[in-house]
């Protein structure tokens, strides 16, 4: 059996590997294994390629909520998808990047606690100290 060295099955490497740890859960070792494939396929001048990578990074980035970089990535994407006439490729860039701004648009539901605490003659103590001592000793 003889072996075959070349840069665009090193780049196919490591995108499914990228694509395997993004299923498995371990998004940040799958961006850069992605992003390893990314210079491979550019080393190779595959430009179709590169995009499909990026659009799958933008998938990693966004799992662990580095959504400026996954916007970025899939913008990067999507135009050189327009660029190369892969239409269908550009649609589903779009929807992603719809989806996501829709998202980030809704209203976010969050809960706070907060604790409220007296310190018995606290107000007879922090007159007596001054507010710089006050201060200090809270």
């Amino acid at each position: 059996m003889e072996s075959y060295d070349s840069l665009a099955l090193h780049a196919r490497k490591h995108e499914a590997f990228g694509r395997v740890l993004l299923a498995e859960g371990d998004h940040a070792l799958a961006a850069q294994e992605i992003r390893i494939a990314i210079r491979r396929w550019r080393e190779v001048a595959a430009p179709y390629e590169v995009a499909r990578s990026r659009a799958l990074l933008a998938s990693a980035l966004r799992a662990i909520a580095d959504d400026d970089a996954a916007d970025l990535e899939l913008g990067v994407a999507r135009d050189e998808f327009v660029r190369l006439g892969a239409g269908l490729d550009a649609e589903e860039a779009e929807k992603v990047m719809q989806t996501a701004a829709e998202r980030r648009a809704a209203p976010k539901q969050i809960r706070k606690t907060f604790m409220f605490t007296d310190i018995v003659g606290s107000t007879n103590l922090a007159e007596l100290l001054g507010n710089e001592s006050w201060e200090r000793l809270l």
